[in-house]
């Protein structure tokens, strides 16, 4: 039996194998023509056999417009002599016409004198990858956009959150000025009565002087509830007024930090009054903050309001208590704390996140802690703790600078 030439089956094996290369291998004379071609090259062409393409360029399958770039591309390295690697492009030239994506190298050959005489190219289709990668792009877009609808959605909450905090304080003071104009009304008329009544009498019977006394002795208390009762009334707009201010403005100034934290409580007094709860204050003399006081202020409102809220479910009485101390000459220390139930450890984590809250549908927003949070430590400069422990209440503990970051005036 006849043995076959050993080069001719070291050409089929080699034909063989690249036949077996999933990639485009190619190669192509100088005019582009095509001298050598796998089978995949072949079936991105739509033919049976890599024998229809030797000779043909691309030219001879497609529109010139479509291929001019390739060809373009294939000139400048033979007139270059440099190869071009990794190329990635879309070609939709290929059979289907769909957009398909390929990185491909072309490498030129020389001949004995350093000419180019021809190109060999391998093309491997990146198709699914660069797909994949525009789905992840569209997705990413997307999931940009959503964050930005949610981020301003979460603003405009904050915002809401602010304001119901500054109407109750509204509502608070109203309700607080009821007693003390209530008082005050009352005296008037009593005294105006009393004297409508001393006029009568000393038209038709003279002024005696037991009537007299009995009207002076009415007056001097009258006055003295009136007098009361202003002065009440006028503490309590004056506070309302400074924090209401700092609330709405929040405006940077200079403020003693017991006299901030005694208007505000003050003002939050109607949140617990009615309640069996206590408030107790321990606040050091002399430290001056320059600072946010209105954003200091809402901490504290949402600090108690989340207190009254979460911490003394199911009990007939319970304290508060808020503090200050300065650590240093440059910091001081704000602590908050509640007797109450406590907080779960599986919870602690996450108090500070937005829209966490355990009474969801009952009252709970779950921004309080979370604005508290972010006023802290981009407004104020400073940063906040929380520590719990189940059936022994909660303590939450600012440390913030006496001077408040510069930056911190575009937070605020």
């Amino acid at each position: 039996m006849e043995q076959p030439c050993p080069l001719v089956a070291e050409r089929n094996m080699l034909r063989a194998m690249v036949d077996a290369i999933p990639d485009l291998v190619f190669v192509k004379d100088t005019q582009g023509r095509f001298v050598v071609a796998n089978m995949a090259v072949a079936q991105s062409f739509g033919l049976a056999s890599p024998a229809e393409l030797i000779g043909k360029s691309d030219f001879d399958f497609f529109p010139a417009e479509t291929v001019m770039h390739i060809h373009e591309d294939e000139q400048a390295i033979v007139r270059s002599g440099q190869p071009h690697l990794d190329h990635q492009e879309p070609n939709n030239v290929l059979v289907g016409g769909k957009p398909r994506w390929f990185s491909t190298s072309k490498i030129p050959l020389f001949d004995a004198e350093g000419r180019v005489t021809a190109l060999v190219g391998c093309c491997r289709e990146m198709t699914a990858h660069r797909l994949y990668e525009l789905d992840l792009e569209r997705r990413n877009a997307e999931l940009a956009s959503l964050n930005a609808a949610l981020s301003e959605a979460q603003k405009q909450l904050v915002r809401s959150e602010k304001m119901a905090a500054l109407g109750s304080l509204v509502a608070g003071i109203a309700h607080e000025l009821n007693t003390p104009i209530g008082i005050g009304v009352t005296a008037a008329s009593t005294l105006h009565e009393q004297t409508q009544e001393l006029l009568k009498e000393m038209e038709h019977e003279g002024l005696r002087r037991s009537v007299l006394n009995r009207y002076l002795f009415g007056v001097a208390e009258g006055t003295h509830l009136l007098l009361h009762a202003l002065t009440s009334a006028s503490n309590l707009v004056l506070s309302f007024k400074q924090v209401a201010v700092d609330q709405a403005s929040s405006q940077r100034r200079c403020f003693d930090l017991r006299h901030a934290l005694e208007d505000i409580v003050a003002m939050l007094g109607p949140l617990y009054k009615k309640m069996p709860f206590t408030l107790s204050l321990d606040l050091a003399n002399g430290i001056v903050l320059d600072s946010y006081p209105g954003p200091l202020g809402q901490v504290v409102n949402n600090l108690i309001s989340n207190a009254l809220m979460h911490a003394f479910g199911g009990r007939c009485s319970g304290n508060m208590h808020l503090s200050t101390a300065l650590l240093d000459a440059q910091h001081v220390e704000i602590r908050f704390s509640d007797d109450g139930v406590g907080i779960p450890e599986k919870n602690l984590a996450r108090v500070f996140d937005p829209f966490f809250t355990t009474r969801l549908g009952q009252g709970g927003s779950g921004l309080g802690l979370h604005i508290a949070y972010n006023i802290v430590t981009d407004i104020l400069g400073g940063n906040i703790d929380l520590q719990s422990e189940m059936d022994c209440g909660t303590t939450v503990i600012m440390k913030l600078p006496l001077i408040a970051p510069l930056c911190a005036a575009r937070g605020a």
